[in-house]
């Protein structure tokens, strides 16, 4: 199961809006509801209550790090400031 965070599709939105990346909201929305292996997971009061435990400079990071740790899921990512800051295991070669 592939876990999205409903941040990462907010993300999606906003880096789609200033053309930064190559997918927009619709597409991605298509892509999740019709694959099996794909939950959307909602922001939570505890994922923001875990947020509020560790600092990171981007809000929409520091909450997908936050739903990865209250999920007990590591995060596919390439961002170096995640990876480097050691705060969720992240897959990525």
């Amino acid at each position: 199961m592939i876990l999205v965070s409903a941040l990462t599709l907010a993300e999606i939105l906003y880096l789609s809006e200033k053309n930064r990346i190559g997918i927009g909201l619709e597409e991605s929305l298509e892509i999740t509801s019709h694959a099996d292996n794909y939950q959307i997971a909602d922001l939570t009061p505890t994922i923001v209550k875990e947020a509020h435990s560790f600092s990171f400079p981007d809000i929409f990071d520091r909450l997908i790090i936050a739903t990865a740790r209250c999920l007990g899921a590591p995060i596919v990512t390439c961002d170096e400031r995640i990876k480097s800051a050691g705060l969720v295991q992240v897959v990525w070669d």
